[in-house]
């Protein structure tokens, strides 16, 4: 039998609110440390509203000097089978660990920046040592992405073509098991939910109805990176854990020693 050290999250009941076909990696690593993983997709990945313009860009990668992806969900889109033929002498930057596994899946797309920090800082701080100035730059993004990046980019002299390579939504056949894992006016039957981006927390919020906050009260929530912590601030939800990187092993890794710091204190 594993011990206490080599399984930290045992006996803990752990709620996964990323996408079905995104959660694998993440319910692997809470299992190998001994939770039991509960897998509740509160999003679901669809083609975004307008196709046309995501399409025009893959069609002419060669109009573009440089590409910045901050999700896989955008590698994915954008490099659909046939690939685009990466330009020569352009630059690809990835945000984000998994960004940047999923363009090393197309070897021409291997990213060479790679920021330190999963902001737009940390994209301006990646690249620069580039002159922006009169650079067209692809920015393949999520529907509902802040126009942060392109502006900070643009303040630079850039020149930003920010088109939607994809869309979130909502995962209604999960409300079921939503309700039922976390009941009105009864104990949850969880003790975590992890939460990998604004929107999963915002549609368990809409799952489970205006009193989602006493539903969640005493759950220990985590997030993903800074901007899924900002998101579950806005929704009046207490961020018990915040990954110090955003990968499934730092955050398995940080529930693990935020309920070590819980058990020393007790």
């Amino acid at each position: 039998m594993a011990s206490l050290a080599a399984q930290p999250l045992a006996g803990h009941r752990v709620v996964v609110t990323r996408a079905a076909e995104q959660a694998d990696e993440l319910m692997q690593h809470l299992a190998a440390a001994g939770a039991t993983p509960i897998a509740l997709p509160t999003i679901a990945i669809a083609p975004p509203p307008d196709p046309a313009p995501l399409e025009a860009a893959r069609r002419h990668p060669g109009d573009y000097d440089g590409f910045i992806f901050t999700s896989a969900n955008a590698v994915a889109a954008y490099l659909a089978a046939p690939a685009p033929v990466r330009p020569a002498a352009s630059w690809v930057c990835a945000v984000g660990p998994a960004t940047a596994a999923a363009l090393a899946r197309v070897p021409a797309w291997t990213p060479d920046r790679i920021p330190a920090a999963s902001s737009a800082a940390g994209v301006l701080a990646a690249l620069a040592q580039i002159p922006l100035a009169r650079q067209a730059i692809l920015f393949p993004r999520s529907a509902i992405a802040p126009g942060t990046i392109p502006a900070a980019l643009a303040a630079r002299g850039a020149r930003v073509t920010a088109v939607d390579a994809y869309q979130t939504i909502m995962a209604t056949a999960s409300q079921a098991l939503a309700q039922a894992l976390f009941p009105a006016a009864q104990a949850p039957n969880a003790t975590a939910v992890v939460f990998t981006s604004g929107s999963t927390a915002r549609n368990l919020a809409a799952l489970l109805g205006t009193d989602y906050q006493a539903r969640l009260r005493h759950v220990a929530l985590a997030a993903l990176g800074p901007s899924t912590r900002a998101a579950m601030e806005q929704l009046g939800l207490d961020c018990a854990v915040q990954a110090p990187a955003t990968t499934a092993a730092s955050l398995v890794a940080a529930l693990a020693e935020y309920w070590h710091a819980r058990t020393t204190r007790s």
